[in-house]
């Protein structure tokens, strides 16, 4: 599909996308199948909820590429790990979910048949006795569904998240944080009141390096704060996983319709039809409590989302949008260095927090 498809567009795509949406239980009956009508809009905006998406009723790459992902089934096909050709679906998240309700850790549920998820499936595979290939095929299928009644569901993977929380509990000295500021190249972001996202996200981070170095922690951003070059969420993700983070956060700024909309929201990985991670929902409250302590700013709460950046990364992830540049006084706020500092001070205090030892 080369370009976005919304309300009232007409094209051969839109049948297409209609027909899938009603294979996983997102019907829409229309008289003209290729044209994108309210019911249609509806649909798209459900889908895009259950799926932990920004509900805007547009279909574009990223909910494309989650709907093809929700057709799969698990058994529908042979799953297995190969390298820069990962397998992507719900029959991954409900494999993933499945082995590690029965203790074999396989990081985190995300639907990605990754290099972890082919190790917890080699140990399951020798616990039961059939061929350790890593394939989760016919053998391997016919095991996990005799063992499906002897499974109780969710204790072993919440064991290990405790387990996760309280390993990284040892302060933030020595820890690797990368910080990643929004945008990049010529996408400037929300542009709005004279303000440009890139340029605030960016004397954020600057900021934010500085009183994290002065913790002890090693600082890594994913891009130049000056001129910086075009990298996707992709290698974004990757760079945080290469240099082996201990936490991983995205600044950004956001924008909406009404000039009204204000305040400051904190996200993690989180999917109502996929995985949770946990410590990243507690890395986000603690961040999003220690900038409003600073700030005084709206709450606009802590929400769990499946977008790439969140998914993708290995660690503790978060994504923070410090204000809407679309509002004028949160804009000017956004342009006042004594308010930037404050941001980046409430950032710092909530990673600490976030590391704090265990009393």
């Amino acid at each position: 599909m080369a370009r976005l498809l919304r309300r009232g567009d007409r094209d051969v795509a839109v049948g297409e996308i209609r027909a899938k949406l009603a294979l996983i239980g997102f019907s829409v009956e229309c008289s003209e199948p290729e044209f994108f009508d309210d019911r249609m809009d509806q649909a798209v905006r459900a889908f895009q909820q259950a799926r932990g998406l920004n509900v805007d009723g547009i279909v574009g790459p990223h909910t494309l590429q989650r709907i093809e992902e929700a057709r799969w089934s698990l058994g529908d096909r042979p799953l297995s790990y190969t390298p820069g050709h990962l397998s992507h679906g719900d029959d991954v998240i409900s494999l993933q979910q499945r082995l590690s309700d029965m203790g074999f850790d396989g990081g985190k549920v995300d639907g990605i048949f990754g290099p972890r998820t082919e190790a917890a499936l080699k140990e399951f595979q020798k616990s039961v006795g059939v061929e350790v290939d890593g394939i989760a095929g016919t053998e391997t299928f016919a095991a996990l569904k005799r063992l499906n009644r002897t499974v109780s569901g969710g204790h072993a993977e919440k064991l290990r998240h405790a387990a996760l929380m309280d390993s990284v509990r040892t302060g933030v000295r020595d820890k690797t944080i990368v910080i990643d500021p929004g945008h990049r190249g010529d996408d400037a972001g929300v542009c709005a009141n004279g303000q440009r996202e890139v340029d605030v996200v960016s004397a954020i981070a600057a900021r934010l390096q500085g009183r994290l170095a002065a913790h002890g922690a090693t600082v890594v951003l994913t891009r130049p704060l000056q001129n910086p070059s075009a990298i996707d969420d992709g290698e974004r993700a990757a760079l945080a996983n290469d240099v082996d983070a201990d936490l991983f956060i995205s600044l950004h700024c956001d924008a909406a319709t009404s000039p009204n909309a204000t305040g400051i929201a904190a996200f993690h990985y989180g999917s109502p039809n996929g995985g949770w991670s946990h410590i990243g929902e507690r890395a986000a409250q603690r961040i999003h409590t220690a900038v409003l302590a600073r700030t005084h700013a709206a709450d606009c709460k802590v929400h769990g989302r499946s977008w790439d950046i969140l998914r993708r990364t290995r660690m503790a992830a978060v994504r923070l949008d410090v204000g809407y540049l679309t509002n004028e006084s949160e804009a000017a706020a956004l342009a006042d260095l004594a308010y930037v500092d404050q941001l980046a001070a409430g950032i710092a205090d909530g990673i600490v927090k976030f590391f704090e030892p265990v009393a």
